[in-house]
């Protein structure tokens, strides 16, 4: 702000008044500001006594912020100080400002909006005396390495956005950032306290079976960093190369699409794929992970409850990597629900979209976002997020409310889907479309850039298959018959299973003749008979 000297003695000339007619000098303003400054380099502004850099005047490319200028303290470095403002300000341009170094002791507490926009900065260690970076302040900085954040720091949006060669962060202290603070951070790979030997943000673990498992750091100080700065902001290297790993563990441990079966083959013992799985199944087994996994977020988490950085195509795995709602669990609204099943399936091979829909007039509530998903060449809706806890109070299901999970959205045509969300409530959603997180393929995971959506609207169009599964227990009734005879339904299976398997799944190994002398006494399909051994045996 540009400060002013308020004259405390006026005259009679100006005023038009007498002395006498005047009120005492004791009871007129006193300075609230100073008149804006200059030492050659810096343009720049006193509020009580301290300094705001308003603008650099220099032309050297190595910057250093003084700790005072005449004598008092620089507290601020206003908005665009080290950028050239254009119209409206939105996109300044860039000075050429390639070292960045803070007088010690650093007095300087805010850092102001787009301050240093795109600067060609090396890297930026930032004092202790920081608590306030403001947004899209070192936004576009391409060159920067690296960066070290020594105090507590409020962290605005976009502060760091598309800084693009930052291959690693140190934040000493709990520093929180806005959704996006990071985003297109597409080189970070390691966020760390200030220590040599801290570990990679993304490594990988030996699971029981003697597989990879992906993981982020198990350093909890990182893990904290991860969880209160870059949870919910999208294209950071470590976090779209971690969910690219865990969805490819997912489908391998839970589908058959890396299983093998020993064969002898001209009197070789060898190694085949056994991938006997059909589609309907594969998506059902992720539909259960994704359930198992993630919770609707609903406020109980008062720390991670906002629920605008909850709909982020990494939402449900990393909050699930971070074990946000307990061991495990994740948390998202139905955009991450649905954008993460999406790319689960597109990792097993399985066409998919997500759908978007309006409430129907006089409902009210927020737009909806749920899956088309493409099965053996036909086309079907499902709602993992409404899945989530759905209560059936039917006898036939009542099983499934031990992983708190049914399959009321699951596989469902156009018409039953519509049904479904009604509730008894009349229409809720009308008119779903084809909904793309963005229109440019590079800002969204990999994963969500496989499928054409004009292709997704005419599949859309042609949703009206039923799937069967009259019980909606999920085993999905006549379906996988080598032999082209069909069971009746499911629901011997149903009946046979319960009192085998523990919490409705787990078989009991005491129970297995018995279960057993089920399945060959059935007379169900070899693939139908692995299935339902299979079934409910999640790894992951």
């Amino acid at each position: 702000m540009k400060k002013r000297t308020i004259i405390t003695t006026l005259t009679a000339v100006m005023t038009g008044l007498s002395a006498a007619a005047l009120p005492l000098a004791a009871e007129l303003p006193t300075a609230i500001v100073a008149e804006a400054a200059s030492n050659g380099t810096y343009e720049y502004s006193v509020t009580n006594g301290q300094v705001t850099i308003e603008k650099y005047l220099g032309s050297s490319p190595a910057v250093t912020i003084p700790s005072k200028i005449n004598g008092m303290k620089v507290v601020k470095i206003a908005d665009y100080a080290f950028s050239i403002p254009v119209q409206f300000q939105y996109n300044p341009n860039p000075m050429n400002i390639t070292s960045l170094t803070f007088e010690s002791p650093s007095y300087v507490t805010e850092i102001g909006e787009k301050a240093f926009y795109q600067a060609p900065l090396k890297k930026v260690i930032l004092p202790a005396s920081v608590t306030t970076i403001g947004l899209g302040a070192f936004c576009g900085c391409s060159q920067m390495k690296s960066l070290e954040i020594k105090g507590r720091c409020q962290i605005g949006d976009m502060a760091f956005e598309s800084c693009s060669a930052m291959t690693s962060v140190k934040i000493h202290k709990d520093s929180v950032a806005e959704s996006s603070a990071f985003s297109y951070c597409t080189s970070l790979t390691s966020v760390n306290r200030a220590s040599a030997n801290a570990p990679l943000t993304f490594t990988y673990t030996t699971d029981a079976a003697g597989r990879q498992k992906p993981i982020l750091t198990t350093d909890s100080y990182a893990r904290k960093v991860i969880a209160n700065c870059f949870e919910t902001s999208t294209k950071v290297k470590f976090m779209d190369d971690y969910i690219t790993a865990l969805c490819n563990y997912v489908v391998k441990t839970e589908t058959s699409i890396d299983k093998k079966r020993t064969e002898v083959v001209n009197g070789v013992t060898q190694q085949v794929d056994d991938d006997w799985m059909p589609e309907a199944i594969k998506a059902r087994q992720l539909y259960d992970w994704l359930i198992r996994h993630c919770q609707y977020e609903d406020d109980i988490n008062q720390v991670y409850n906002d629920q605008s950085n909850n709909n982020a195509y990494s939402a449900v795995f990393i909050s699930y990597a971070l074990n946000q709602r307990g061991e495990g669990i994740g948390e998202a609204v139905c955009e991450g629900f649905a954008s993460a099943y999406n790319m689960l399936l597109q990792a097993a091979g399985i066409e998919s979209y997500l759908l978007k829909a309006t409430p129907a007039p006089g409902v009210g509530g927020l737009s909806h976002i749920w899956n088309l998903v493409k099965i053996n060449g036909k086309y079907y809706q499902c709602d993992a997020c409404w899945d989530d806890g759905w209560t059936n109070t039917s006898p036939n299901v009542y099983y499934l409310n031990n992983w708190g999970t049914s399959y009321h959205f699951f596989l469902k045509s156009d018409t039953q889907m519509k049904t479904a969300h009604n509730g008894g409530l009349g229409e809720v959603f009308r008119n779903p479309v084809i909904y793309n997180l963005t229109t440019n393929p590079a800002d969204t995971h990999p994963l969500f850039c496989q499928n054409n959506p004009e292709t997704g609207k005419q599949g859309l169009k042609n949703c009206y298959y039923n799937f069967g599964d009259a019980n909606e227990d999920g085993i999905l009734d006549n379906n996988f018959n080598l032999n082209t005879s069909y069971t009746t339904d499911d629901l011997d299976y149903l009946n046979a299973t319960v009192p085998y398997f523990n919490n409705g799944f787990v078989l009991d190994n005491n129970s297995l003749p018995v279960f057993f002398t089920y399945l060959v006494n059935s007379n169900l399909s070899p693939v139908e008979i692995l299935y339902r051994t299979w079934n409910g045996q999640h790894i992951s």
